[in-house]
């Protein structure tokens, strides 16, 4: 979703998005959906993403404390 949208939310309640949906970064999605990966059942050893996730300091801690490769 545009970063745009969450200034007008009539994008947002046209193409059927939440209220409560806000804008994330790519850095914060790519969290948000290790975070979820990891309470699932899924047996989970390695993470791959290009350059751009590598300079996301929080996200490659994530993955270090979660013992991920």
């Amino acid at each position: 979703m545009p970063k745009s949208w969450t200034s007008d939310r009539d994008p947002c309640r046209a193409a059927k998005v939440p209220d409560e949906r806000d804008f994330a970064t790519k850095g914060e999605l790519a969290k948000h959906l290790v975070l979820r990966a990891l309470s699932s059942d899924l047996p989970l050893a390695w993470v791959t993403a290009d350059a751009a996730y590598g300079q996301e300091g929080r996200f490659r801690r994530l993955l270090e404390q979660s013992g991920l490769g």
